[in-house]
C-alpha cells in the first residue's frame, strides 16, 4: 500500500537541462540553495545535471558552489558542501534518442535506490530551438508518464520565450499538448513571482482603500516601465533575433498590466488568477496599422550594430514605448503606455498609476497641483508608494506633495526575502500554477503584439537612434 506524502516531501529528480549555462549558474543553482537552507527540498533529492560538456559530477559540484558562491553574499561554505553532493552529471545531447535512454536508466537507478516511484521535472534551462526536442525524447522513453496515482508526477518546466509569434507557440504547445498535459507544463514568466507584483493582487483586493476608486472615472493614466542602463553586449545574436518587445514586451510587461487591471478573482487558485489575467488580455484592443503609427515608437542605441553576433545593418529595437486601450467599460478611454529599453540613462523599472485632479479641488489657486499617484516600484528600494497632497505647518493654506512608502527591505529582515527563482522552483515542487503561464493567455498575449512587430517589420515606424546611456529618446516627440 502507497503512503501518502507531502509533495514538498516526496522524494524527487530534478534534471536541469543547460545546467553549465549562465541562467542556471545565476539563477536556478542560487535559488535551489536558497531553498535547501530554509528545509523546503526533500530529503531525498537529486539533481541531474544536463549538458553536452565534458565534466564530471565532481566537476558540476565545484561549479555549484561557485554558483553559489559568486551570487549570494552570505554562504555557510560547508552546507553548500552537502547540497553539492545532491548533484550528478549526465554527458548528453538534446538532439539524441539515446541519451534520454541513458538519462532514463540513471533514473530508474536513483529510484530502486530510494525504493519508491519518485516525482520527477525537467527543467528547460536552454534554448528554445531545443524544447520541442528534450520534449520529444522525454517521451520517447516514456519519462512524460507520471508513475503513480499518489507520488510520481512528472512536470516540465520551461523558460520563455513561448515562440515568436502567435503561430509558432501554437505549433510550440500543440506539440507538447500531444504527449504531456496542460497540468504537466510549468511556463515560466519570473515578472509573476516578484515580491511587488505578487504585492499588487494584495494591495488591490486584500484591502478595501483603492479598489473602489480603481476605474476610468478616477485614474488618469497607467504607465509600465522597464527601463534598464545594461545593455545586450553579451548576448547580442540572441536579442538582434528578437528585439526588445518580444524579449520583455509580450510577457513581462503585459502581466504586470494584468494585475493592475483584471477583475477581482473568485479566489486565489491557479485557474482563478489565470483566467482573469486571459479575460484581461482579451480586452485589450488589438492596433490598426494607423494606430501603429500613432501610438508605437521603436528606437535603438547607437553602437548595437557594433556587438557580436547583431547584423550591421539590424532593424531591431531596443526600445519601445506603446500606447494600449482597454475595451472594458471600467478602464475604456484610460491610455495605458507599456515602455522599455536597454542602455538608458536613468533606470526605472515598475508602474505608476496616476489619478485624475478632484472636480473641484480645494487647492491654492496660485500654486500647480500635482496629482496623486500610486507607484509600484521594481527597482530598489523595491515597494509601494502613494502621493498625495498635505498641507504643512503655515499660516497660510498651502500644499506638498508627501509620500507614504512602503519598502519591502526596509520592513522585512533580508532573511525573509524570498527570490523570484526560489517561488519558481517551490510552486512546481508544489504543483501551484497560479504564477506560471496558460496557453489561453501565451495566445492572448502574441494577438496584442504580432500586428504592431509585423507593422514594424514593414517600416511603418521608423526606427530612432538613441545615444547609449542617455534618456534622450524618452523625451522626444
Amino acid at each position: 500500500m502507497e503512503t501518502e506524502l507531502s509533495p514538498v516531501m516526496s522524494p524527487t529528480i530534478l534534471t536541469l537541462f543547460g545546467v553549465t549555462g549562465d541562467l542556471s549558474a545565476r539563477l536556478v543553482i542560487p535559488a535551489l540553495f536558497d531553498l535547501f537552507q530554509k528545509n523546503l527540498l526533500p530529503e531525498n533529492l537529486s539533481v541531474l545535471g544536463f549538458a553536452r560538456s565534458e565534466w564530471t559530477d565532481g566537476d558540476l559540484q565545484s561549479h555549484v558552489i561557485d554558483s553559489i558562491k559568486i551570487n549570494r553574499k552570505w554562504v555557510d561554505e560547508s552546507l553548500a558542501e552537502t547540497f553539492s553532493q545532491h548533484f550528478s552529471y549526465v554527458i548528453g545531447n538534446a538532439n539524441e534518442v539515446d541519451t534520454f535512454i541513458a538519462l532514463k536508466k540513471k533514473i530508474v537507478a536513483i529510484e530502486d535506490s530510494w525504493g519508491i516511484c519518485s516525482n520527477k521535472l525537467f527543467y528547460f534551462s536552454v534554448s528554445p530551438s531545443l524544447f520541442k526536442n528534450i520534449a520529444q525524447n522525454l517521451a520517447a522513453v516514456g519519462l512524460n508518464i507520471p508513475c503513480s496515482t499518489v507520488t510520481g508526477w512528472t512536470r516540465l518546466l520551461i523558460e520563455k520565450p513561448f515562440g515568436s509569434n502567435l503561430q509558432t507557440a501554437k505549433e510550440l504547445d500543440s506539440f507538447l499538448l500531444k504527449s504531456y498535459k496542460e497540468e504537466q507544463i510549468f511556463r515560466i514568466d519570473h515578472y509573476l513571482d516578484k515580491e511587488v507584483n505578487q504585492n499588487i493582487i494584495a494591495f488591490r483586493f486584500s484591502n478595501s482603500i483603492f479598489e473602489p476608486s480603481w476605474d476610468n472615472k478616477h485614474i488618469e493614466s497607467i504607465h509600465i516601465r522597464l527601463l534598464e542602463s545594461a545593455g545586450v553586449e553579451n548576448r547580442g545574436a540572441f536579442f538582434d533575433s528578437v528585439g526588445a518587445l518580444r524579449d520583455v514586451g509580450a510577457n513581462h510587461l503585459l502581466q504586470v498590466l494584468s494585475l493592475l487591471t483584471m477583475d477581482r478573482p473568485e479566489s486565489l487558485q491557479a485557474h482563478d488568477l489565470r483566467n482573469k489575467r486571459m479575460e484581461l488580455f482579451k480586452h485589450i484592443s488589438v492596433l490598426s496599422e494607423e494606430e501603429i503609427v500613432q501610438f508605437t515608437k521603436r528606437g535603438q542605441y547607437v553602437g548595437f550594430r557594433d556587438i557580436d553576433g547583431v547584423a550591421h545593418d539590424s532593424q531591431t529595437e531596443t526600445y519601445f514605448k506603446l500606447q494600449l486601450n482597454l475595451k472594458d467599460r471600467r478602464w475604456e478611454n484610460i491610455p495605458i503606455i507599456i515602455e522599455a529599453g536597454k542602455r538608458m540613462g536613468t533606470a526605472r523599472k515598475g508602474a505608476v498609476v496616476t489619478y485624475k485632479h478632484p472636480d473641484p479641488c480645494l487647492c491654492p489657486v496660485e500654486m500647480g497641483h500635482l496629482k496623486n499617484r500610486v507607484t509600484f516600484s521594481l527597482s530598489e528600494p523595491e515597494g509601494i508608494s502613494i502621493s498625495f497632497m498635505a498641507k504643512p505647518p503655515s499660516l497660510k493654506y498651502t500644499l506638498t506633495d508627501e509620500l507614504f512608502s512602503f519598502n519591502i527591505h526596509d520592513v522585512y529582515d533580508e532573511k525573509l526575502h524570498i527570490n523570484e527563482y526560489e517561488q519558481v522552483l517551490l510552486d512546481c515542487f508544489t504543483g501551484d500554477q497560479s504564477r506560471f503561464v496558460s496557453t489561453g493567455e501565451i495566445e492572448s498575449m502574441w494577438k496584442i503584439i504580432d500586428p504592431i512587430i509585423d507593422a514594424w517589420n514593414n517600416d511603418v515606424v521608423p526606427l530612432h537612434l538613441y545615444n547609449p546611456d542617455s534618456d534622450e529618446i524618452l523625451n522626444e516627440g
